[in-house]
């Protein structure tokens, strides 16, 4: 009825909605918990990267050995069950709770650590499926696989436009109750869904059922590679020799056996750095350095900034849109410059883009504490350093006088929180006060919009620089190293966030961010660099790996 593709495209779906809808409303309950600080979302962030650090490479081990449908069954449950017994007890302490309660912090102790778990179960369902299974169905077919890749990555997108506009609208009508009961049954349902759909995909696929030896594979780059020139043999019979070591290996010791975890960490870490893309995927870490992204510490900086849950939702919608855009243009760089070449091109282009996220720090409504406008309130720590705008008293806040705030209108307080005209747009939290202008918001969400189309353009190609030199015994454990590392570069950001917890001390992360971004395309470029004329053909070539270089 349908093809195996489309049905890979339907769980994707279904997949990525409910963790778009997840990742926007985390942040919302985070910040329910304690609406006074970001301390609670880092914590939250930095925990889900510390487990990905250190579990990524275990669980890419796992994939490596474990039969394909029976790796995506374990990892859609534990993923889906740890959202739905979030949401849950987030749900009952939001509608019986007490934020007084000494209990509170047990439920937030609960919501990080089920995070953690969900949010490493998701990534062995993205390794499994966007790193494994895709590359098996497109059966050497290049081409195919460059556009599984790009319509994967849009739909991922897609969603990431519609789910916060959904959600958001949802929570704005029926509160955070009624968006935790519709994420809560959402994933309940995908859960059976996914399964059903990546089953009958395993059945028509046939090669999913087979796991290649390692022997197979480095055949197959060698086939894929056109033939093998008489220079090159020694370098083949190097590769013989590191197999030969590579088999000495699996037989350990008892006490091996027994700590083993320690000993896939270590060979994971050895192999990835034997990995010809290494540099371009230390380079491509470096993007998770950053807070000029969508995560959960800017959206609860935008929350703070008195953006409502719609207002959000329709910037996150126009972020997804934009990436959509990178995923049209990534195939035609590709045609016309090369792999290699479109993605430094992409890289290019989101650098530019940070030059009004960096200026969003020194414009009017900026709560930068070392701002001159700021600096009567460098003592205030609590809250975010503003112009006084408002009085507020049990039941309703008045515009000061002398403010400029965009010529808006204060509605009556709802639940002790600053409703602004229209207030489907703006919203402050209880104790928050506006900022003097929006300028800043603006000029940050702008440039975090437009770096979209970069980003993606860039992830599309450094995914297929993976998937085409890596053999298929050693995707999982590559890819939980690369995910790994990814993971220790967002674990700093969450570190810096907890060391500069305060919204009037978020400037200082973005020009640190924007250092970030620059240095991962720095390590980019030298390793488009380095690879010299092997990259400049201007189509999709298949490839072989060596031990120095990918050659096509």
């Amino acid at each position: 009825m349908f093809e195996t593709s489309t049905l890979i495209y339907m769980g994707h779906f279904m997949s990525s909605w409910g963790d778009r809808m997840w990742y926007f409303a985390i942040p919302l309950f985070l910040t329910d918990l304690d609406p006074t600080s970001l301390f609670l979302t880092a914590a939250y962030g930095l925990t889900l990267s510390a487990s990905v650090l250190l579990f990524a490479p275990l669980v890419g081990d796992w994939i490596d050995r474990t039969g394909r449908l029976n790796a995506v069954k374990v990892t859609l449950v534990i993923q889906n069950m740890s959202v739905i017994i979030s949401a849950l007890i987030l749900l009952l302490n939001r509608e019986f709770g007490d934020i007084n309660s000494s209990y509170l912090i047990v439920v937030q102790i609960a919501a990080v650590l089920l995070g953690a778990i969900g949010n490493l179960a998701s990534t062995a369902t993205q390794i499994i499926l966007q790193k494994d299974w895709i590359v098996v169905i497109a059966a050497k077919k290049t081409d195919f696989l460059t556009n599984l890749n790009a319509t994967m990555r849009r739909i991922d997108l897609f969603t990431k436009i519609l789910s916060p506009i959904a959600c958001g609208q949802i929570m704005a009508m029926a509160t955070l109750t009624g968006g935790a009961i519709f994420i809560l049954c959402w994933n309940t349902a995908s859960m059976f869904g996914e399964y059903i759909l990546l089953r009958m995909v395993y059945k028509r696929t046939p090669d999913l059922a087979i796991k290649r030896r390692e022997e197979e594979d480095e055949i197959e780059m060698e086939e894929l590679g056109g033939g093998v020139e008489e220079e090159e043999q020694d370098e083949i019979n190097e590769n013989g020799k590191k197999t030969e070591e590579k088999q000495k290996k699996k037989k350990r010791s008892v006490f091996q056996k027994v700590f083993g975890f320690i000993l896939v960490i270590k060979d994971g870490w050895k192999l990835y750095t034997d990995q010809v893309i290494a540099l371009a995927g230390l380079g491509f870490s470096f993007l998770y350095l950053t807070v000029l992204g969508f995560g959960y510490v800017t959206t609860s900086y935008a929350y703070n900034q008195c953006f409502s849950e719609l207002l959000v939702g329709i910037v996150l919608g126009a972020a997804g849109f934009f990436g959509i855009l990178g995923t049209f243009v990534f195939p035609l760089l590709s045609a016309r410059f090369g792999l290699v070449k479109s993605g430094l091109y992409s890289g290019i282009f989101q650098v530019l883009t940070l030059i009004p996220c960096v200026a969003s720090v020194f414009v009017a409504g900026s709560p930068f504490f070392l701002l001159p406008a700021n600096s009567v309130n460098q003592n205030v720590t609590a809250e975010p350093t503003r112009s006084p705008l408002v009085t507020q008293n049990s039941s309703y806040t008045t515009l000061q006088p002398a403010s400029n705030f965009s010529e808006a209108t204060l509605l009556p307080a709802v639940n002790g929180a600053v409703v602004l005209e229209p207030e489907i747009l703006f919203r402050c939290l209880k104790g928050v006060t506006p900022p003097v202008s929006f300028l800043s918001m603006w000029l940050l969400t702008a440039g975090l919009v437009a770096a979209r189309a970069g980003l993606w353009s860039f992830d599309l190609a450094m995914t297929q620089l993976i998937q085409e030199n890596v053999i298929e015994s050693e995707r999982g454990i590559v890819n939980g190293v690369q995910t790994s590392l990814n993971m220790l570069m967002d674990l700093l950001m969450y570190v810096g966030v907890l060391i500069l917890p305060n919204p009037d001390q978020f400037g200082i992360l973005i020009i640190l961010s924007a250092v970030a971004v620059t240095t991962a395309y720095v390590l980019y470029a030298v390793f488009a660099f380095k690879s010299g004329k092997r990259f400049d053909q201007p189509k999709h070539t298949k490839v072989k790996q060596t031990d120095n270089a990918i050659e096509t």
